[in-house]
């Protein structure tokens, strides 16, 4: 049996402790003590999992290989300013001043482990931040970093860290990103696969420019 997501999984767990909790509500009058006990076991462990479940959602859940942004360049002045238009799926697109030799963009990404892996369930992606770089650090460098949005009630991330068990399924990588030279008019494709994040260059601008940067 292959599983294409653990979103699934998690809201049918949801489901099944919320009509148990409804099922203990409703029994209190008939059958109060019994009622009771299971109430005050299941209500926690539903509202812990609508929450873990709410965190999980926050992240981009995708295939091997598939789209988890797309980065346009463009130069805004003569003084090296530029604005980056980030395209997330699910959200507004986004424009950023940046400045510098070449700008990142980093993410959380949850990767599943044997047995958890051969099942079929795929990584997981949240991104995080959207900054730049410089090849030469110096002073008077200006250093931008933006955090960009996230919608979830609740941090899953430093449970993960701290529970060792857990670390035997999945592995919590931070800071897991990509980065390319800021060149007017390149547009890059932003992908998510087994490994972590990787780019592609999307028109010729792009691929001149990573050439030109590997050279």
């Amino acid at each position: 049996m292959k599983i294409d997501s653990i979103e699934p999984i998690l809201l049918i767990i949801c489901g099944v402790f919320i009509a148990l909790t409804l099922i203990a509500i409703l029994r209190l009058t008939k059958r109060p003590v019994g009622a009771l006990i299971t109430l005050l076991i299941f209500a926690p462990l539903s509202v812990g999992m609508v929450v873990f479940t709410q965190d999980v959602y926050s992240y981009r859940n995708l295939a091997e290989e598939q789209s988890v942004a797309r980065v346009f360049i463009s130069l805004m002045d003569d003084d090296g300013h530029y604005d980056v238009t980030l395209d997330m799926p699910g959200n507004e697109t986004r424009h950023f001043m940046l400045m510098g030799d070449q700008w990142r963009l980093e993410g959380r990404v949850l990767r599943w482990r044997l047995p958890v892996a051969q099942v079929g369930i795929t990584n997981l992606v949240r991104l995080e931040r959207l900054s730049n770089r410089f090849a030469v650090p110096e002073e008077n460098n200006i250093h931008i970093d933006y955090s960009l949005p996230n919608k979830a009630f609740v941090d899953t991330w430093p449970i993960l860290q701290k529970a060792r068990f857990l670390l035997e399924w999945v592995d919590a990588e931070y800071g897991n990103g990509v980065f390319a030279p800021l060149t007017d008019g390149a547009a890059y494709g932003i992908y998510l696969g087994r490994s972590g994040m990787f780019l592609r260059a999307e028109n010729p601008i792009a691929i001149k420019a990573l050439q030109d940067w590997s050279a």
